[in-house]
């Protein structure tokens, strides 16, 4: 997934932002919504999967919660 959206979809879509701004397309051109999609399915991914599990509780923060308070006497 994380592949997906960072080796495919944020170059593609750096490429249409250019495309548009050297004015080889409108922001409406099909080449550029195409060239989009893959990072579309890579937020939607994110937003299904966080939905979906949930998040991961930070790996720090249970062994703070796990260990003997040694502060309070």
């Amino acid at each position: 997934m994380a592949i997906l959206g960072l080796f495919v979809g944020v170059p593609l879509a750096f490429l249409s932002g250019i495309l548009i701004l050297l004015g080889a397309g409108d922001r409406q051109s099909g080449l550029l919504v195409l060239l989009t999609i893959p990072e579309i399915v890579w937020e939607a991914c994110i937003a299904i999967y966080c939905t979906w599990k949930g998040f991961r509780p930070s790996p720090v923060l249970a062994d703070l919660e796990a260990a003997p308070n040694l502060g309070s006497a």
